[in-house]
């Protein structure tokens, strides 16, 4: 009489990270391919305490080991683009093509070269980037004959407690089941220690003084004895010579033909005694499609047994099965080991007939995909920061491939002024993904800024919070992933009083209370931070109320070798323009600053003027197109062709060589203008160009080395008297010598 064998249906665990890695794999790597990707998961045993017989983590797609994996198995992941195409999908073609790889690896004899091939799964997903839910099918394919797979009795499980001793009512002799179990636990733990993986099949043969011991009527002993088990050879004999020798399958397979001394050790994933895990069906199948052949040779031949029904008297083979539940044997609580063995007697097949299952039931024990939700286990934090990347991310699957959002992520901001165009610059910059943002601004929120400018409400100016504390404070409410400061600096300005002095508060953090003041700060102190400052930011952004107040930062932009934007608004008109360092090879810039197109110096622009000359006065969209192009023009900097802007200076770009930026990828040429400016009385706009003009009472060689000389005095000398930076650069000189010239030029013509 013979026995089905029954198996465990397939189930799938899988941690957080597995989901985390295919999200940023899917964001950053496959982007809109669905051509299958190799990934690795582990085997879990059924004594290890864990949910799922295959169990994939974060480093599944990189095939390194996880601390506690057991067994590797490989297969393939398959993410679509749309929740449509998951239930299109032919999930029957899918896992009968997988079914394919692992019978055409059976054929072959790969399986028994490597048996980890007969483990092979195949999983297909969908991720929703936007809401963190990820559609998943798990199928694990296996071959199952038309005749079924039997064993001649039914399963005969049993314990192994501390000494090795086992605590059943079998008659099988404990110093035997000692030996091979201990062979086998020995053999693991080298295994392990030595950083190798365990097989999923291997074998353990008894050597020859045992089968000389046991040659006497062994197939009697096997069934008289103890009906059922397998890993008891001969008779019982307490001081029998014990030994054994552990094999690959590859090594034992040409002794299938002569198995009454092999045992086969199979992994077992199942937690039930009459049952085996799914991912044994195949090896069984394998010893099925190889029982009747003759030859030692790997190559399958169509099987002269293939119709034998499972009857009594049928011709078949028996093979010996050790399911190992738990290959570490580690103990249960009642300090015990689960061990199966059992006899299968597998009648000759061939493929014919063959049905392939595999796919996992969902939690309703029904054919059908699972969902991981991961929105309530991530940190809303994250969920944030990742959904900001998400967009630009997904600019680089279509739209712009060259985008470098790990580029614009690191650029250090500092914003001087934290007023109209201070709020609609940050807001844009955290829309391209920028994370470190500096205020600067001295000034307090008024009851006219909450409706003009965004980073304000009215509470900011009930309670006269600072402007720079204000905004860094509603920059961490709108994305609390940014790292961001607030200044107080009142930066000093031509034709302004200026106070001499080491000490004061000049700045403070953006969760600085709102009652903090800026405290006798002397201008020197202000001028020494403004300093710091910009030498440790990346980009400065020139966007106060006044002339004059851009004119300190221009220079420290140019002795510090700084990319300076400046947004600059009239009533109906805006400007937008940088100058300062490039950000590619090419040679440095011959942009005109802020300054250059001006042949008089920076006065105090707030002396003798009516409130509404005082204040400005602008059409309120304008600073937010003023900003936009602030942000765009930054963008377009970062990602500028250094070839393309040598040719934009006049140059030829065979200085240059083979280089790339970051990305690895250029644009097409596009130039980036160096003025921006546009009206919307008329709805216009132009970009033009400025040359440096060589005695700039800002950028110019005389101004920027005075600076380096001496900066308290240069900027002491300039807030006493702004004509002494005329004098300075050269201006005065030019000027009467135009006078003269034009006064000669006169004479002549007339």
């Amino acid at each position: 009489m013979s026995h089905q064998i029954l198996f465990t249906p397939p189930t799938s665990a899988f941690e957080p990270t597995f989901w985390e890695a295919l999200y940023h794999k899917k964001l950053n790597v496959y982007r809109l391919d669905t051509s299958p990707v190799d990934i690795t998961a582990n085997f879990i045993p059924a004594g290890s305490r864990e949910k799922g017989s295959i169990k994939f983590t974060g480093v599944s797609f990189d095939g390194d080991k996880s601390a506690d994996h057991i067994v590797k198995v490989q297969g393939k992941l398959i993410n679509v683009n749309k929740i449509e195409e998951f239930s299109a999908l032919d999930k029957k073609k899918l896992i009968v093509d997988e079914a394919e790889t692992i019978l055409s690896a059976i054929a072959s004899g790969q399986a028994i070269e490597n048996p980890r091939l007969l483990n092979q799964f195949a999983l297909i997903t969908f991720a929703d980037l936007k809401t963190y839910k990820f559609v998943f099918w798990f199928a694990q394919p296996t071959l199952t004959l038309a005749q079924g797979l039997h064993s001649r009795s039914p399963f005969s499980p049993f314990m192994m407690a501390d000494d090795f001793a086992f605590v059943d009512n079998s008659s099988i002799p404990a110093d035997r089941r000692r030996s091979l179990l201990n062979e086998v636990y020995t053999h693991l733990i080298t295994l392990i220690e030595n950083g190798g993986d365990i097989p999923p099949v291997f074998a353990v043969r008894a050597s020859k003084t045992l089968e000389q011991q046991t040659s006497q009527s062994l197939e009697s002993s096997l069934v008289e004895d103890v009906e059922g088990s397998t890993i008891i050879l001969g008779e019982t004999t307490s001081d029998a010579r014990l030994s054994w020798e552990v094999l690959s399958l590859h090594e034992v397979w040409h002794l299938r033909h002569d198995i009454e001394h092999v045992h086969f050790i199979v992994l077992d994933q199942s937690h039930q005694d009459q049952a085996l895990g799914w991912t044994t069906r195949n090896f069984f199948t394998l010893l099925a499609l190889y029982a009747g052949q003759a030859s030692d040779a790997y190559a399958l031949s169509p099987s002269s047994s293939s119709t034998a029904s499972v009857e009594e008297g049928s011709t078949s083979r028996t093979f010996n099965i050790l399911a190992l539940r738990n290959p570490l044997l580690q103990k249960a609580t009642d300090g015990t080991v689960d061990v199966t063995a059992f006899a299968a007697t597998l009648f000759p097949n061939d493929a014919s007939g063959m049905h392939i299952v595999g796919w996992e039931p969902n939690e309703r024990g029904k054919a059908g995909p699972r969902v991981a939700d991961l929105r309530a286990s991530l940190d809303t934090r994250l969920l944030m920061s990742q959904a900001v990347d998400l967009n630009l991310r997904l600019m680089k699957w279509r739209q712009w491939p060259q985008l470098q959002v790990d580029r614009l992520r690191e650029q250090r901001c500092l914003l001087l002024g934290s007023g109209t165009l201070g709020c609609a610059v940050a807001r844009a910059l955290m829309g391209w993904g920028i994370r470190h943002v500096t205020f600067v601004d001295s000034g307090r929120v008024a009851y006219s800024n909450p409706v003009r400018q965004s980073l304000f409400t009215y509470d900011d100016a009930r309670e006269g919070k600072y402007k720079a504390h204000a905004a860094a404070e509603q920059v961490l409410r709108i994305f609390p992933d940014m790292t961001v400061q607030a200044e107080l600096v009142s930066i000093p300005m031509p034709g302004h009083p200026y106070t001499q002095g080491d000490s004061g508060h000049t700045g403070g953090s953006a969760s600085a209370s709102a009652g903090v003041g800026v405290g006798a700060v002397s201008d020197e102190a202000a001028r020494a931070r403004l300093d710091h400052l910009v030498q440790s930011h990346d980009i400065v952004f020139n966007l106060t109320d006044s002339r004059e107040a851009r004119w300190l930062p221009t220079v420290l932009c140019q002795v510090y070798d700084k990319l300076c934007i400046n947004a600059a608004l009239g009533f109906d008109s805006y400007m937008v323009m940088h100058h300062g360092r490039r950000l590619h090879t090419a040679p440095s810039s011959s942009h005109g600053c802020y300054f250059c197109s001006d042949i008089v110096a920076a006065g105090n622009s707030q002396r003798d003027r009516t409130l509404d000359e005082q204040c400005t006065v602008t059409r309120p969209g304008l600073s937010f197109i003023a900003a936009a192009l602030c942000a765009e023009l930054l963008v377009a900097l970062l990602h500028r062709d250094p070839r393309a802007a040598r040719r934009a200076d006049g140059g030829d770009d065979s200085d240059l060589g083979g280089h790339n930026d970051d990305s690895g990828d250029e644009d097409s040429g596009a130039i980036p203008p160096h003025q921006i400016r546009g009206n919307v009385l008329g709805f216009t706009q132009m970009n033009l160009e400025c040359p440096v003009f060589p005695f700039c009472t800002a950028c110019s060689a005389a101004v920027v080395d005075s600076y380096r000389s001496n900066p308290s005095k240069l900027v002491q000398e300039v807030a006493s008297d702004p004509r002494y930076l005329e004098t300075l650069s050269g201006i005065s000189a030019m000027v009467q010598d135009i006078d003269v010239n034009l006064c000669i030029d006169s004479d002549e013509e007339f």
